[in-house]
C-alpha cells in the first residue's frame, strides 16, 4: 500500500508493551509522564534496541550525568563496536550480498563461505549497534542490559537464545513464553517454545522464510528440550567443543533463510549449495574465511564488562587518545563506503 512505517517501530512497541504489562503488575501506581516519555526517546537504543524494561531504566533516569569517569570507562566499548562494524561486519556484508542476490550463479565455496560469513556479519553488525548503545547511554551514567554474551560459544540453539539478543530472548520469555506455559500447563509442555520461536521469526518480518526459520529453531529447540541434550553435554563436558561447532554450523544453514528475501530464494541458495558445485578458491574467499576465523577466535572476549574493565586498567592519557583515533579511523572508513546498521530493517 505504499505506507512508510516509523523507524524503530518494533523496539519502541516492545518497550511500550513491557511498561505497560510491568506498571499494570506493579503496586506502584503512579509515573511521571516526563520519564515515560525519555523511556521512550532516549536515543541510544532508539533504532535497534537493546529493549528496555522500565523496571531497569527509569529510577536511573533521576540520576543522569555526564562525567569523565563514564566517558573514559565507555570509550573503549564504543571503539570495540566501531570496529567490528566497520572492519568486519562491513567487508563481509559487501562479499556476501551478490552471492545472496543471486545465489544459482555461485559455486559451492562462495555458498558456503557466505553462510558463515553472514553469521558473523549480523553478530558484528547487531551486537557492534548493541555496545555502542551502551556505551553512549553508559556515558550518561544510565545502565543498559547487556544484549550479546558470546552466543557462538553455544552448544545448543536453546543456550544460543540465552545469549543472542538476550533482551529480545528475555521479553519473549517473560511476556509470552511464561505465560504460555502456564495457559497450556503439563498437557503441552513443548508447545509454548515452538510458538515462542514462530512469534521470534514473525517479529523480523511478514515473510515465510522468517517464520520457517523461527519454526524451525522451534522445532530443534524442542528436540533439544526433549531428549535433555543440555544435560547430556554438561555430563560429558569432553564433546561440548564438538557441539559448540556443530551448534555454529547449524545456526549459519538456517541463517541462510534469515538472510534470503523469501523462501523461495533460500530454496535457491540451499539446491544450490547442496549440488557441491565446486568451483576454485578464490582470494575473497580466503580474505571472509580469515575474517571469521579470527572473529571467532576471539569471541570468548567479546564481553562489554571485560572490554570496559580490562581497558580501564590502562592509563586514560594513553588510551583515550588511541581509542579516539581508532574512531576517527573508523568513520572515515566508513564514509568511504557507508552501511547501515543490518538491524535497522526489523
Amino acid at each position: 500500500m505504499g505506507i512508510a512505517l516509523p523507524l524503530g517501530i518494533s523496539f519502541i512497541t516492545f518497550s511500550l508493551i513491557s511498561m505497560m504489562v510491568d506498571f499494570s503488575r506493579s503496586s506502584v501506581k503512579k509515573i511521571n509522564h516526563s520519564d515515560i516519555g525519555l523511556y521512550i526517546s532516549f536515543f541510544p537504543h532508539l533504532i535497534a534496541g537493546p529493549i528496555l524494561r522500565t523496571r531497569e531504566v527509569v529510577p536511573q533516569f533521576k540520576s543522569i550525568h555526564v562525567s569523565w569517569w563514564n566517558f573514559v570507562y565507555n570509550l573503549p566499548l564504543f571503539a570495540v563496536g566501531m570496529v567490528k562494524k566497520v572492519l568486519i561486519a562491513d567487508p563481509i556484508g559487501g562479499y556476501i550480498a551478490p552471492v545472496f542476490s543471486d545465489p544459482l550463479s555461485h559455486g559451492f565455496w562462495d555458498l558456503f563461505i557466505s553462510s558463515l560469513g553472514f553469521s558473523i556479519q549480523i553478530y558484528c553488525d547487531f551486537s557492534a549497534y548493541s555496545d555502542m548503545a551502551i556505551a553512549i547511554a553508559g556515558m550518561f551514567g544510565v545502565c543498559f542490559p547487556e544484549n550479546f554474551r558470546s552466543p557462538y560459544l553455544s552448544f545448543s540453539l536453546s543456550e544460543m537464545w540465552k545469549r543472542w539478543h538476550m533482551t529480545l530472548s528475555f521479553w519473549l520469555r517473560d511476556y509470552l513464553f511464561v505465560p504460555l506455559v502456564r495457559y497450556f500447563g503439563k498437557g503441552l509442555v513443548y508447545l509454548p517454545i515452538l510458538i515462542t520461536m514462530l512469534v521470534s521469526g514473525l517479529w523480523h518480518g511478514a515473510n515465510w522464510n522468517f517464520i520457517i526459520w523461527g519454526g524451525l529453531q522451534g522445532i530443534i529447540m524442542v528436540i533439544d528440550n526433549y531428549i535433555g541434550f543440555g544435560k547430556f553435554v554438561k555430563k560429558y563436558a569432553y564433546t561440548k567443543v564438538f557441539f559448540i561447532v556443530i551448534n555454529f554450523f547449524v545456526w549459519s544453514f538456517l541463517a541462510i533463510l534469515f538472510r534470503s528475501a523469501s523462501a523461495s530464494s533460500a530454496w535457491d541458495y540451499y539446491q544450490s549449495m547442496l549440488s557441491f558445485n565446486i568451483e576454485a578458491f578464490s582470494p575473497d574467499n580466503m580474505f571472509v574465511l580469515l575474517l571469521v576465523l579470527i572473529t571467532l577466535s576471539v569471541h570468548y572476549f567479546d564481553n562489554v564488562n571485560f572490554i570496559r574493565e580490562q581497558a580501564a586498567k590502562v592509563p586514560a592519557l594513553l588510551s583515550v587518545p588511541v581509542l579516539i583515533s581508532v574512531i576517527v579511523g573508523c568513520s572515515l572508513v566508513a564514509a568511504q563506503h557507508p552501511e547501515s546498521f543490518y538491524y535497522f530493517d526489523f
